[in-house]
C-alpha cells in the first residue's frame, strides 16, 4: 500500500473522530493557529528580528526559511499526495469552503510545520 494514495483505517478512524468533534469554535480555532505557520505571519516574524532585535539572526532565519520552503515543494512535487478531503469517500472531512481554497497542492510534507 502506498501511503501517499491510500490510509490506514487507523488513520481514517482518528481523522473521522476529530471531524465529529469539530465545531464553528474549533473549526475558527484551527484556522488562526494555521494562520500562524503560513508566509504572511512568518514573514511579519522574520522582519521583526531583523529589524527589532538582530539583523544577522534575521538574516539566517531568514535564510533558512526560503531553503525550507524551496525544498518543502520540491518534496511536495516529489510526492504529490492527496488531501484526506480529496478520497472519493472522504469529502465530508472537508469542514468548510475556506479550508478547500486554503488548502491547495499536496499534503505532505506540511508546509506549516516546515515553517514553523
Amino acid at each position: 500500500m502506498n501511503y501517499l494514495t491510500q490510509r490506514t483505517e487507523v488513520e481514517w478512524n482518528i481523522l473521522d473522530l476529530l471531524n465529529k468533534m469539530g465545531n464553528k469554535f474549533f473549526d475558527i480555532l484551527a484556522i488562526l493557529i494555521s494562520e500562524v505557520g503560513g508566509g504572511p505571519i512568518i514573514f511579519v516574524i522574520l522582519l521583526f528580528i531583523y529589524y527589532c532585535y538582530d539583523k544577522e539572526l534575521g538574516k539566517k532565519m531568514s535564510l533558512i526559511y526560503a531553503t525550507s520552503t524551496v525544498f518543502n515543494n520540491l518534496i511536495k512535487i516529489q510526492f504529490n499526495a492527496k488531501r484526506p478531503f480529496q478520497f472519493d469517500d472522504k469529502n465530508h472531512l472537508l469542514r468548510s469552503k475556506s479550508s478547500l481554497v486554503g488548502a491547495t497542492g499536496s499534503s505532505f510534507p506540511s508546509g506549516h510545520a516546515s515553517s514553523i
